[in-house]
């Protein structure tokens, strides 16, 4: 029942055709934390790290959106999870599906969360 609920939340967001030029892709937030991720931050120029911490606080602000909903909530990850788990699930997601990264960054960052958390 709540996997229901994941799925509804990813269909009432915006399709990638509705996505060009409107909204954020998940190419963009691919691009705007690759550069500057893991042990690389450090070496990134502080526009690199401006940029990686904008799209690190989008990532934050879908799961904040999701974790409105009472019925979302039950699909999310517990209170043990941190917010830099859930940006290191949603980059090898966006890592290992390039072919989705078109889409809407709030789609994908949402499927991603329901793949690595799916409701029970």
């Amino acid at each position: 029942m709540r996997r229901i609920g994941v799925l509804l939340a990813l269909t009432l967001l915006p399709s990638a055709t509705e996505a060009a030029g409107r909204f954020k892709t998940g190419e963009e937030v691919y691009r705007e934390i690759e550069p500057c991720d893991g042990d690389r931050y450090p070496d990134c120029s502080r526009e690199e790290q401006v940029t990686f911490w904008q799209a690190f606080g989008y990532i934050v602000g879908v799961l904040d959106l999701l974790s409105s909903s009472p019925d979302l909530q039950r699909c999310l990850p517990d209170q043990g999870v941190t917010k830099g788990q859930v940006k290191d699930v949603v980059m090898k997601y966006l890592r290992d599906h390039p072919q989705y990264r078109h889409e809407t960054a709030a789609r994908l960052v949402a499927g991603a969360i329901a793949e690595a958390w799916p409701c029970e």
